[in-house]
């Protein structure tokens, strides 16, 4: 339950389930159907068309059940990243109790002296088929090849739509001046816009961090992809671009061709020396002119209360609630910005782990009242400070592109500098965003993201018939 002086108490129920969401609902009601109804009547009346659904559910004596109310009410996360996807809870309780075993069995450890990794395997999978059946079966796979397609191609089709419409501007003047005029009006435009782009990227005193990692660095790093992805984007627009040109200007195919890939082209140029550039100034201008909280002042008894309810197992959860900037580039950032993380890490995290970052088992931003605030809500490993050191240390950039649009967030640079990289100010920030969790139930208590991995490579590696001399020693290293 979210608190805060600017609004009314926000109830959030956080829910990460496997399978379709029919099951989970009939089970929820059937678990929990009496008390949710009484937790709805500490609630606001809507001021939606669930409102008769809510008399309902809340009247004296009801009956009707929650669940479709609350579903109503659903809100699906802009960003989400899962720790061990593809791992169904039944299949990782399975693989703890294979593992347990296995780490017993080989408690004795002189009985396996001299033995090579490949034959102390084999001599388990034997010991050890009969109580695990499943064992002679291949693994199934955990990501399909057909969903990490359709990962691909999403993200490809956003940032084809993204990109293709910051090019019309550009197609647009090419299409209504010859190129010499175009030439002049780019050069006019573009050299005091890198001016103040130069100007205006420094951090401001004293607000500057030690980190190495700039906007321009990153821009350095991937220039190669860079350019590879605005040449697809040319290929892809072509066709689109030639066929307007045929509708639209009544133009034979080969002058439509000709006509469309200046027109492309010159867009290109006004994206990379103009709209670029001219969005960071202006992104630039309302950082140096934002407010940010060094250290805000969190309620010691909501403070203790999160404490508490923090380390009684290895997992631990968080939830934190933090209004946005009300600027229109800064809810556009926002707006796409999410998807696109969210996109990026389907497509390219499949092994459990977030880069270098070991602990998340689930991590998710959605929006909430009307767009205003941004939700966040994670399931870790460890401790709280732990993993907010992890966030500081190797991923303060995403962080930072993540939060920097939000009320009192340290200063940013050029949207991914400095932010997070401010340690000690953005913990101080973070906790006072948070709220105690209430109520939390955890699938598997006693397992961190890194187990849950280990578990599932001792397990893959049980069912195979036969490895190489060199796949068993990876596989023994996980014993």
């Amino acid at each position: 339950m979210v608190e805060s002086s600017d609004y009314d108490a926000l109830l959030v129920i956080e829910a990460n389930f496997d399978g379709p969401p029919g099951p989970f609902w009939a089970q929820l009601q059937a678990l929990l159907g009496e008390r949710l109804r009484e937790v709805l009547r500490c609630c606001k009346r809507p001021m939606d068309s669930s409102a008769c659904l809510y008399d309902l559910v809340t009247a004296d004596r009801s009956r009707r059940d929650p669940a479709p109310f609350l579903e109503c009410h659903v809100i699906h996360p802009k960003a989400f990243f899962h720790g061990n996807r593809g791992l169904p809870r039944e299949r990782i309780l399975a693989e703890q109790a294979l593992a347990e075993m296995v780490e017993d069995r080989l408690k004795d450890g002189s009985s396996w002296n001299g033995q090579s990794s490949e034959e102390v395997r084999q001599a388990l999978r034997s010991e050890l088929m009969p109580k695990f059946d499943w064992l002679g079966n291949k693994p199934a796979t955990r990501i399909p090849l057909t969903e990490t397609l359709l990962d691909w191609l999403k993200l490809a089709a956003l940032l084809f739509a993204v990109l293709h419409i910051s090019l019309v501007p550009g197609a647009v003047l090419a299409a209504l001046l010859g190129d010499a005029a175009l030439a002049v009006l780019f050069a006019v435009a573009a050299i005091p816009v890198w001016m103040f782009f130069n100007r205006y990227r420094r951090p401001i005193e004293t607000v500057g961090t030690s980190s190495s990692v700039t906007l321009l660095s990153f821009a350095r790093k991937n220039l190669i992809k860079i350019l590879g992805a605005l040449a697809v984007l040319f290929l892809l627009s072509w066709p689109i671009s030639a066929s307007a040109n045929v509708l639209a200007r009544d133009l034979a195919w080969p002058a439509a061709w000709q006509a469309s890939a200046r027109q492309l082209a010159w867009g290109i140029v006004w994206l990379i020396a103009i709209l670029i550039p001219a969005v960071l100034i202006w992104m630039r201008y309302l950082e140096r002119h934002d407010s940010s909280q060094d250290g805000p002042e969190t309620d010691p008894l909501v403070l203790r209360q999160m404490r508490e309810m923090e380390d009684w197992i290895p997992q631990n959860h968080m939830v934190s609630v933090v209004s946005l900037r009300p600027q229109i580039p800064r809810r556009a950032m926002s707006y796409i910005g999410t998807p696109l993380i969210h996109l990026a890490l389907r497509a390219a995290v499949h092994d459990g782990y977030l880069g270098s970052m070991r602990t998340i088992h689930c991590a998710q931003w959605a929006f909430v009242n009307n767009g205003s605030r941004l939700l966040f809500l994670s399931n870790y490993d460890l401790s709280w400070e732990s993993y907010f050191d992890d966030f500081i240390e190797k991923a303060h950039e995403g962080v930072t592109a993540v939060w920097c649009g939000s009320v009192g967030f340290p200063p940013v640079t050029m949207l991914i500098e400095d932010g997070a990289a401010h340690g000690r100010a953005f913990k101080n920030w973070a906790r006072h965003s948070m709220s105690p969790t209430r109520f939390w139930v955890s699938a598997y208590p006693n397992l961190t993201v890194d187990q849950i991995e280990r578990n599932n490579r001792i397990a893959n590696g049980l069912c195979a018939a036969r490895l190489s001399p060199e796949a068993a020693r990876q596989w023994a290293e996980d014993l």
